[in-house]
């Protein structure tokens, strides 16, 4: 809104000035700098190319950065919140097993319990990065 505001106003101050230096030049005859106009006339070209052009391109790239970097911080915050989670996970886990008693019968458990139970005793034993599973 600013940077609106800001062009609408030099704009309008630029077009007084203009208006009023042709003003006097025409009402006294005398032409201000005849010898500045052409270079002052390729500025202004070069100005109005690159704000045409190169400008636009500049802000995309800006707004391109900026979606990039909020992208990468939305990312980190979901990343950073499931940690958060999967430790509270743990730790209710921890005080069920903690407050929770498990009855154990003379019965003798099937070959696959037993497998299963061994598995889980390695997957315990191993430190927390080795048990990250990557895709």
């Amino acid at each position: 809104m600013i940077f609106f505001t800001t062009t609408l106003v030099i704009s309008i101050v630029g077009l007084i000035s203009l208006i009023t230096l042709k003003r006097w030049e025409m009402k006294t005859g005398r032409i201000l700098s005849v010898a500045a106009r052409p270079k002052v006339t390729q500025g202004l070209t070069q100005a109005s190319v690159w704000m045409e052009h190169h400008a636009p391109a500049f802000v995309r790239h800006l707004a391109a950065r900026a979606l990039r970097f909020i992208e990468v911080q939305i990312h980190r915050a979901v990343a950073y919140g499931v940690l958060v989670f999967e430790r509270l996970l743990e730790s209710t886990l921890e005080v069920v097993r903690y407050k929770t008693q498990v009855k154990h019968t003379d019965a003798t458990a099937s070959a696959f319990l037993r497998e299963v139970s061994a598995h889980k005793k390695v997957i315990q034993q191993m430190s927390a990065e080795e048990r990250t599973y990557e895709e």
